[in-house]
């Protein structure tokens, strides 16, 4: 099913690793307020670099799992792992980084500048699986100058207000998400917080173009091929 979200209408060091190519390394990059977050590039000029930020209880490491290295191989762009060590405080959710109100939205820019300074990119994207997706979604309306293109997985709108961001994005659920569920739910015991809504995404993204799909047979899980199909998302004309 796919529902369009719009103003007007209701509707995601160096450590070594392993890639579908050879072994290759992630960089990993200290920046001045003393966090880091890790980097793979294998293109001799970066035109785009996707930052993939990761879920709940993981870190920059899930997103190296789930496949982007040898998607960014294949269709050469920057790979950024920003790490949130478990958490991203996206609002209402989640975890350490919400209780101890850390500014994540102020550490992704601080990536997204260190990015743009050591590689040069012109376009720069976000991607979010789960409460990574809900920290994209945060950034975008609060930072907006960041990027004008997002794709989340298994998201919701957590966001401490509203804002307006003039960009487009995409949003992949599933109707059996009982973790974070579309219709959302006034106590998730997860995360001991109240998981918005999926159809409010435009009530708290103004201005937006926004597209969900909601697959009918998943529960909480990105999609097959996730790496793929939100790079697909990102470039799409």
């Amino acid at each position: 099913m796919i529902l369009r979200l719009t103003c007007a209408l209701v509707l995601a060091a160096t450590v070594a690793i392993g890639s579908a190519r050879p072994a290759a390394a992630i960089n990993r990059y200290v920046l001045p307020s003393g966090r880091t977050y890790t980097a793979w590039k294998d293109v001799p000029t970066v035109t785009t670099a996707v930052l993939a930020l990761h879920s709940f209880h993981h870190t920059d490491s899930e997103p190296v799992a789930q496949g982007w290295l040898a998607t960014a191989a294949r269709h050469n762009f920057l790979a950024v792992f920003p790490n949130g060590e478990g958490s991203w405080n996206a609002g209402l959710c989640c975890g350490a980084a919400r209780s101890n109100g850390r500014d994540d939205v102020a550490y992704i820019a601080e990536v997204i500048a260190d990015v743009k300074t050591r590689w040069h990119p012109t376009k720069v994207y976000l991607v979010g699986w789960s409460n990574g997706g809900m920290m994209a979604e945060r950034v975008v309306i609060e930072q907006p100058q960041l990027t004008n293109r997002f794709v989340v997985a298994g998201s919701a709108p957590e966001m401490n207000q509203p804002g307006t961001w003039p960009g487009r994005g995409w949003i992949y659920h599933s109707r059996l998400d009982t973790t974070v569920p579309w219709a959302g739910t006034p106590n998730a015991t997860w995360c001991s917080c109240v998981i918005r809504a999926g159809q409010a995404t435009r009530n708290y993204i103004l201005g937006a173009s926004l597209w969900a799909m909601v697959d009918p047979n998943r529960g909480h899980a990105v999609p097959p091929d996730w790496p793929e199909v939100a790079w697909g998302r990102l470039v799409a004309p």
